[in-house]
């Protein structure tokens, strides 16, 4: 069978062509980014073709006179590969959209609330700042109604992908919460897909993690605004928290980031920080978040997943808001995991978790998300 597989820039992609390759299936890959300017793809892996180039027409114009079984996926759905797929008229094609997360929880259409107080207001004030220089006093107005109080900004981008959406029979996904919106809200014939894209350690050794001393506190895992971390800073601030903070800033929104640590360093001196402003090598950031006691992570949506499963394997005691998808999933899974709302409190967050809570814990992670069931995930993917 024939996989075509496009994937966005990001590390994330070299592991899943990887993964893909490894999984056992007898599917003939070929694997392709549409980002010309990639830096973080592996071209020995995946080749880097432009979106108006001779070799993507040339694929969308096989698929449409394939006669054999061919399947294509999907990795992070955006406008240019919804135009890619809007042009495939061949129903025999199989489509299998792999769920990041923006990619869902951007649609405005879906009304995710994904960012709290400061974030928002952060969002506001730039928005704010660009509409000013750019529109009139009552564009501006409605454009902020539309935005903030209507959660809606379609254009034509956002349409195409709708309807990009209605033609997809796959989503793959672990979480079951997010087929499920997809198929009341956007297309009530899709088909779901457990999926992960890596394993809990990403087959990193775990063996003396649970012994390793627990020393930092970690709120979010980037400068992305939908990490909310100034709240949970400032609690843990007026809390009375004296470990140090570790909180990783290396990828994301630099004017944001900018602004939180600005922000955050009037109420706690910045010596009580770790903050991370450089991306790690996978091993020295997982050995870090070895030693990691409390880790917060305040999305309201499924985000920072690879960071919650890896802490969860090596003995942390994680914190979510119940509201997020993770969070549900975990508990479907019995495994011990707190709420922000409701257990982030100065004893829950100076005590680690006791030793056998983390090795049932590592112990469930593991059942859903070794590297031989994660290769597993792979497999069934690439022969539906």
């Amino acid at each position: 069978m024939r996989a075509i597989h496009f994937l966005p820039d990001s590390p994330y992609a070299n592991w899943y062509a990887t993964n893909c390759n490894n999984s056992g299936s007898n599917a003939v890959n070929e694997f392709y980014c549409i980002w010309e300017t990639s830096t973080y793809i592996d071209r020995n892996l995946i080749k880097v073709i432009g979106s108006s180039s001779y070799e993507l027409e040339k694929i969308v114009t096989e698929l449409n006179k394939q006669t054999t079984k061919a399947n294509l996926y999907i990795n992070y759905l955006e406008s240019t590969q919804a135009q890619i797929i809007n042009k495939i008229n061949n129903d025999t094609i199989k489509i299998v959209w792999l769920i990041w997360s923006d990619d869902l929880y951007g649609l405005p259409k879906l009304g995710f609330k994904k960012y709290d107080t400061y974030s928002l207001s952060f969002l506001k004030r730039r928005e704010s700042i660009t509409l000013k220089q750019k529109l009139g006093l009552k564009q501006k107005l409605g454009r902020l109604k539309m935005i903030y109080w209507d959660g809606i900004d379609l254009n034509e981008s956002q349409n195409q992908i709708y309807k990009t959406i209605k033609r997809i029979n796959y989503c793959a996904t672990r979480f079951s919460e997010e087929a499920e919106i997809i198929k009341k809200k956007l297309n009530p014939k899709i088909k779901w897909i457990p999926f992960s894209y890596i394993s809990a350690t990403n087959d990193l050794d775990v063996s003396s993690s649970l012994e390793i001393k627990k020393e930092y506190v970690q709120v979010g895992n980037s400068g992305d605004p939908r990490n909310n971390q100034y709240e949970v800073i400032l609690k843990l601030y007026k809390l009375g928290v004296k470990d140090q903070i570790l909180l990783p800033l290396s990828y994301g929104d630099i004017e944001y980031t900018e602004q939180l640590i600005k922000d955050i360093t009037k109420y706690i001196k910045p010596r009580q920080f770790l903050i991370l402003r450089n991306l790690m090598e996978k091993k020295a950031y997982y050995e870090l978040l070895k030693k990691v006691k409390i880790a917060i992570f305040p999305h309201n949506i499924q985000q920072a997943f690879g960071n919650i499963i890896a802490l969860i394997a090596f003995g942390a005691k994680v914190f979510l808001k119940k509201k997020n998808p993770i969070y549900k999933q975990l508990k479907v899974w019995d495994i011990v995991v707190f709420s922000i709302e409701d257990d982030l409190t100065l004893k829950n967050v100076s005590t680690s978790l006791d030793y056998e809570t983390m090795k049932l814990n590592q112990q469930i992670i593991f059942e859903f998300l070794s590297q031989e069931k994660v290769l597993e995930y792979y497999k069934n993917l690439l022969e539906i």
